[in-house]
């Protein structure tokens, strides 16, 4: 469509998996977890709010460059994995 897409309000923080996260993730309860929150804008506006949480085991909160602006996933596949 030719619209300038960016992404702001980026937020990444790591926090223990609660019960449901665990449960979600197949992983244990306090195991520890990468949230990384944005808001994806299409020429200015806002079109999505992405929250992605994965064990830190797969994406430390220092993984991620200060200009992070994209999809986790092609980041983790950029890297090589999963």
């Amino acid at each position: 469509l030719g619209l300038e897409v960016s992404v702001s309000d980026l937020s990444v923080e790591s926090l223990p998996a609660d019960d449901d996260a665990a449960t979600a993730l197949g992983v244990p309860s306090g195991t520890p977890l990468t949230r990384v929150k944005r808001v994806v804008r299409a020429d200015g506006r806002p079109v999505a709010y992405l929250v992605d949480i994965l064990p830190e085991a797969i994406l430390h909160v220092e993984d991620l460059p200060v200009d992070f602006h994209g999809s986790v996933l092609d980041f983790l596949l950029d890297r090589g994995d999963p």
